[in-house]
């Protein structure tokens, strides 16, 4: 087991035979809280030909040895450094992410699934044999258990299960031991794996590296020494050596297969032999397997645009990166057919919001806490930029300004902000916090209807109703549909929009965005306990917990979740001091903070947004007698 419980990885099959669920109750927080969010299917282009953009793209995050104290379950405060963290701002470009670390087994740290299920990407831990040494071990891969199956197979489901993500990348780059191997016995393994893993919707990625012959061979592609192992899983992740002959030969193969959407042809981001030379060059190779007719891609280390510039130039290095990607792959909508909410959180940050109020001043990072944040660039008419001077909640907001004068006569200036496939429902609303300078021009939200009949879309809009200069926030929740909207009608785009006669230089923020039904529910909220205060299983340490106990919403619209039920997470509280966030019911303090001084107490934060719920006082402690 690893050092620090704010990680789980295991070195060996021994490790994974020796893991139980209940371990995971010792510290909660290890839990991923966040459900994955049912992302919508992008609307279909109204283009001819028919749009070829990549549909699947995996992330495997391959970043500077992985376990950094900026993925710490609970986050960091204080953090070393004046760089920007590395974090993922694109996760709208991917569909998966896997968490690769040089370990046999590693569970994505809870903060990256957390984030990775808010934008309905599924986030894999990996199951990694590299090296000789390797062999013995990987050997272990088909022992049984009491009842015939696969023992390990079993662990490998229940540990996704209780960690809460969405399957595995199994990387075997290693030979078995040759009394051992059997072609037959290594699919009814995977097949395994593959079947208690789709119970809960989750997946089991190959990658490329042993073939049927018991050899470690990339085939840079799909061939006979590797269909084998697609066929008994949810994907392959070809090596990234190919070139134009290897696609046309994998394109091949995966037609036959009917597979052509489940090969992802594998990209290194530091080049390494990857057709492009990697780093901006990527556009090469995607824009190859665009050609060839396949639909999947894998970028493999794409923390090179942080790494590699060693967080020098950070933000503009990720958004010329992933302004090349984008070119090449498709866009998902935020949110689901159910809605979607941002406050632009960047997950970290120098001081903290809530509601418009300063709660801390401390500088944080979380990668968790990251929000939905825009898909689209700047326009030449209007630029965005978060911006940590205002919030609403959180660290950040999105500043919009005019960057030339309009004429009075001219059409309104629009910028788009998010894609969307939100089902229009006479109930639906959308709801948001802004900023704005007295001015005599008009500026406002619109939101953009597809029509089910034509395909066609109309535009709406929604001008802000006052000015709020200054840190004061206004407030606009226009309903979004009109009598006469069809069934099936679907919001599928957002952004904003200044008025003819607008001056160059003219400025809003927007605070917070939320389109949702549930603001009419009427739903009584749930309650949270007293906070109890008791020793960790760290020397030195103390744990605090609470109880969630529900009210009228369960399951319904909206996100909720096993742990945490209809909080995405909980301030915690030392008499008026913020200690930080937890994405669990379960904090963990210094021992001499925790027993001296004022009460604890924490507060939960919907997964909406909309309401801030508080818990019980006072804390309890308990000794350790």
């Amino acid at each position: 087991m690893p050092a620090t419980d704010d990680y789980i990885y295991l070195s060996s099959m021994q490790e994974l035979a020796d893991w139980r669920p209940e371990s995971a109750s010792t510290h909660s927080s290890n839990i991923s809280n966040t459900p994955l969010c049912p992302r919508a299917p992008a609307p279909a282009p109204a283009t001819s030909p028919p749009d070829t953009k990549l549909s699947r793209v995996l992330l495997c995050h391959d970043y500077r040895g992985g376990h950094h104290p900026t993925e710490r379950t609970q986050g960091v405060t204080n953090p070393e450094g004046s760089e920007d963290p590395y974090t993922a701002e694109y996760l709208h470009l991917a569909t998966d992410f896997a968490y690769f670390a040089h370990y046999r087994v590693v569970v994505p740290p809870a903060p990256w699934t957390n984030v990775c299920h808010r934008h309905g990407v599924r986030s894999l831990g990996t199951l990694l044999f590299e090296h000789d040494e390797a062999s013995a071990d990987a050997g272990r891969l088909f022992e049984k258990g009491s009842e015939g199956e696969f023992f390990f197979a079993t662990q490998l489901v229940r540990m996704a299960e209780t960690y809460g993500f969405d399957g595995w990348l199994v990387n075997v780059e290693a030979e078995l031991p040759r009394e051992k191997w059997r072609v037959g016995v290594m699919q009814a393994f995977l097949g395994e794996l593959r079947a208690g893993i789709k119970v809960k919707g989750g997946t089991v990625v190959w990658y490329d590296a042993l073939t049927v012959l018991n050899s470690v061979h990339y085939q840079n592609g799909l061939t006979l020494l590797n269909a084998p192992w697609l066929h008994v899983t949810d994907a392959l992740f070809s090596n990234y050596w190919w070139r134009t002959r290897e696609l046309i030969a994998t394109k091949r193969v995966a037609e036959a297969m009917g597979r052509t959407k489940d090969v992802f042809m594998g990209i290194d981001c530091y080049g390494r032999g990857s057709m492009g030379g990697g780093g901006f060059g990527v556009g090469e190779p995607l824009k190859e397997v665009r050609n060839a007719g396949l639909q999947a891609t894998a970028l493999f280390a794409p923390g090179w645009t942080w790494e590699h510039f060693q967080g020098l130039g950070f933000r503009g290095v990720e958004r010329k990166f992933w302004g090349v990607v984008g070119e090449h792959v498709v866009a998902h909508p935020a949110g689901s057919r159910d809605g979607f909410y941002t406050c632009f959180n960047r997950g970290f940050g120098d001081r903290l919001f809530m509601k418009g109020k300063l709660i801390s001043e401390t500088k944080w990072i979380h990668l968790g806490a990251q929000s939905l944040l825009p898909h689209f660039p700047s326009t030449t008419e209007i630029s965005h930029s978060l911006d940590s001077t205002k919030a609403w909640t959180g660290s950040w907001s999105l500043k919009l300004a005019l960057t030339s004068a309009s004429s009075p006569s001219t059409s309104p200036t629009f910028a788009p902000l998010f894609r969307l496939s939100v089902a229009l429902d006479q109930n639906l609303l959308m709801t948001y916090k802004f900023q704005r300078a007295a001015t005599s021009s008009t500026a406002g939200v619109y939101w953009d209807i597809r029509h089910p009949s034509t395909g066609a879309t109309s535009r709406r809009t929604s001008p802000l109703e006052a000015h709020y200069p200054g840190r004061v926030w206004g407030s606009g929740m226009p309903n979004l549909a009109e009598d006469g909207d069809a069934d099936g009608s679907t919001v599928v785009e957002m952004g904003v929009f200044f008025s003819g006669g607008a001056l160059a230089g003219e400025e809003l923020w927007l605070g917070e965005v939320l389109m949702s039904t549930l603001e009419k529910d009427g739903l009584p909220d749930s309650t949270i306990s007293s906070v109890v205060v008791r020793p960790a299983a760290e020397a030195g340490k103390m744990k605090l917990s609470w109880s969630v106990y529900p009210g009228g919403r369960r399951r319904g619209k909206g996100m909720w979740s096993e742990q945490t039920k209809e909080f995405a997470y909980f301030l915690v509280w030392k008499g008026e001091q913020l200690r930080g966030a937890a994405y669990a019911c379960e904090f963990v303090a210094g021992a001499a903070e925790a027993e001296g001084g004022e009460e604890w107490r924490v507060s939960g934060v919907t997964w909406d947004g909309r309401k801030v719920i508080q818990g019980s006082a006072p804390s309890a402690v308990e000794s350790s007698a």
